[in-house]
């Protein structure tokens, strides 16, 4: 593994210099032949069974993953300009068969996702759609319970609700605005949309789409699946009633929007499914 692209770069002229070559690969100056980049990326969302994903894709005969999740090359300013697009293609160079990975990054920009497709043009995309509410919920617990360690009964609304308003985070529940930016940039059909319930109701299922996005069998030994398995758990605390209104309130517009294209997935939404983790 390329440990360099672990680290956080801090100089600023060597920031300058990777931003230079960035826009060299746009523009045509530099070219990507003698690269190596996957070909599929996971992009989300936070929350919503991506490690659990990865870890059962690892598990495939025909993919590769890096032995390291979440690369976020491109998600990261510190790493997109502070790396050259080489430290990123180092992690596949060596892969046999159909190479991806996994970085939860759906809500990047509109420019990042552009140069991304520049240098990627037929990258295939899978982006897992969950509850916004709960995957927000689910956020706010991983943060502050987990990261920061606190108990849960000292953490005061005001620190909920402060988190809930990060435009990044927020912004990683938008969905309708998340699609609206990556159709707008590569195909539809190179982007497969699937649901967090659907993991939770039938992971096999579930699975086997994705194999067949990627052109992969379905026709696996599955007692080498972790599909049953929890990964990187939220800590378990139920969503208060009146913070569930908050975040109701919060995300009513985007909810709205979000159904007029899928009706019966946000139906499922409001029909109140056991919410439990992977």
């Amino acid at each position: 593994m390329n440990r360099s692209l672990i680290k956080k770069p801090v100089n600023a002229s060597r920031r300058m210099v990777f931003r230079i070559e960035k826009w060299f690969y746009k523009i045509g100056l530099f070219n990507t032949q003698q690269l190596t980049f996957p070909d599929f990326l996971c992009i989300g969302s936070q929350k919503a069974g991506t490690t659990w994903l990865y870890e059962n894709l690892r598990c495939h005969p025909e993919l590769f993953l890096p032995d390291r999740k979440e690369l976020n090359y491109f998600s990261s300013k510190y790493r997109f300009y502070g790396l050259p697009l080489s430290a990123y293609s180092d992690y596949f160079k060596a892969a046999q068969g159909v190479k991806g990975e996994v970085t939860p990054c759906a809500n990047l920009p509109l420019g990042r996702i552009r140069f991304i497709r520049n240098i990627i043009p037929d990258l295939k995309l899978i982006l897992i759609i969950r509850n916004p509410i709960d995957r927000m919920w689910a956020s706010a617990l991983m943060y502050l319970v987990r990261a920061q360690k606190k108990h849960f009964e000292d953490i005061k609304d005001e620190e909920f609700f402060k988190l809930f308003n990060n435009k990044d985070l927020f912004s990683r529940g938008e969905y309708t605005k998340i699609l609206k930016n990556w159709r707008s940039v590569f195909p539809k059909e190179q982007i497969h949309i699937c649901f967090y319930h659907d993991l939770l109701n039938d992971p096999k299922a579930f699975l086997k789409e994705i194999f067949l996005f990627l052109n992969i069998s379905d026709q696996v030994d599955w007692d080498r699946f972790p599909v049953s398995d929890t990964f990187n758990k939220s800590p378990d605390h139920a969503l208060p009633a009146h913070i569930k209104t908050y975040l109701e309130n919060l995300y009513k517009q985007s909810l709205e929007e979000f159904e007029e294209e899928f009706p019966k997935e946000v139906g499922y939404w409001h029909s109140d499914f056991n919410r439990k983790g992977r």
